[in-house]
């Protein structure tokens, strides 16, 4: 019997220390398997996305080709208490690089790992001016996955785990 334990033991021990790295990663990040949290996301991560854009004064609904494509990199840094800063990065909005414009916000992240963030993000007057996003967010593992859609502005992101 005592044989028996022992080996049931030894199989968990083995289990646990076998968890995909993914696993791990939420687990460090406070989730515990008890659903996610703002502790969830705190640490640095990697973002990269791409939408659209329509220019400020555009009528709405506005003509198909009137919307510009925007791609960004951005490195995330998300406190695990509501905040969040993007201190660097690159924005191209219709062939115009604007580098390491500030953005900063707050999030919110559900039991359910779902949550929502404001990013008020800086941009130059003749990209639109200062702009706050609102953006839908799910957590899975080391991995966010950002949808914005905004008045003049939509798009998606994956964010990435660095540490």
């Amino acid at each position: 019997m005592r044989v028996l334990i022992r080996i049931g033991f030894l199989a968990l021990l083995l289990a646990i220390g076998n968890r995909p790295a993914s696993a791990q990663v939420a687990t460090s990040n406070g989730n515990h398997g008890l659903g996610c949290s703002n502790r969830t996301v705190q640490g640095a991560w990697a973002i990269q996305g791409s939408g659209s854009f329509v220019p400020p004064g555009t009528a709405l609904p506005f003509v198909l080709g009137q919307a510009i494509p925007v791609n960004f990199q951005n490195l995330g840094i998300f406190d695990g208490k509501g905040k969040v800063v993007l201190p660097t990065g690159v924005d191209v909005i219709g062939g115009i690089i604007e580098r390491n414009v500030p953005n900063s916000g707050s999030y919110s992240v559900n039991s359910d790992c779902s949550g929502e963030m404001r990013l008020l993000t800086e941009h130059s007057p003749d990209l639109g001016g200062p702009h706050e996003h609102h953006i839908h967010l799910m957590v899975a593992d080391d991995t966010i996955y950002f949808t914005f859609m905004d008045p003049g502005a939509t798009g998606s992101a994956i964010g990435k785990l660095i540490r």
